[in-house]
């Protein structure tokens, strides 16, 4: 196995996040141009002794990088976390000019190489203007942090796993689905008075 390809058996997202779209054109280059099958044929044309040097080289490489496996851009939903309460998923998402379509800023690692959103788009929506209309959306933070709200974190599982919760459109479904009803006096609202 060649150190390049270990190298990029390792890399995931967190390391398109770090390079962003910088080298996408030397990829699409270095893929065009055919520089893995090439580099093959250059190394079978080599002399006996200099593809051993070659071949040490690569072990080398491969070897540290087998033992050192965190320290080669660990997979990212191991450092990158949801953390809140009492939910700590895999994190999903990163910086919106890498073409995410969930748009998270995360926080620099801690002391245990975890970081954690700091900035991002709490409400992620998907609407299909068909016949009937059909929606999809996520609150992924929740939107309160009252204390024993029960949808504080109840979403970040759903945002772990890039899935989605119906949205409901119609007065039935909202019904439907019904926690809780408040009553609010408008004309305590309203000028003060009753």
């Amino acid at each position: 196995m060649s150190a390049n390809f270990l190298y990029r058996r390792k890399r995931g997202e967190k390391g398109a996040e770090y390079w962003g779209t910088d080298y996408e054109a030397t990829t699409k280059w270095w893929l065009m141009n055919s520089v893995p099958e090439r580099a093959k044929l250059w190394y079978e044309l080599q002399d006996p002794e200099f593809r051993s040097y070659l071949d040490a080289f690569a072990g080398g490489m491969n070897a540290h990088a087998e033992t050192h496996s965190d320290a080669i851009d660990p997979i990212y939903g191991d450092v990158s976390r949801f953390i809140l309460d009492d939910v700590d998923d895999p994190g999903s998402g990163g910086y919106g000019n890498i073409g995410s379509f969930h748009v998270i800023t995360w926080s620099g690692p801690n002391d245990k190489g975890i970081r954690i959103p700091i900035h991002g788009e709490t409400w992620v929506a998907m609407v299909e203007f068909s016949t009937p209309v059909k929606a999809y959306g996520l609150m992924s933070y929740g939107n309160s942090r009252q204390p024993g709200t029960i949808h504080y974190s109840d979403q970040l599982k759903m945002l772990s796993e890039n899935r989605y919760r119906q949205l409901w459109l119609l007065r039935g479904e909202v019904e439907a689905h019904v926690e809780k009803r408040t009553v609010i006096d408008r004309k305590q609202w309203v000028g003060g008075q009753k």
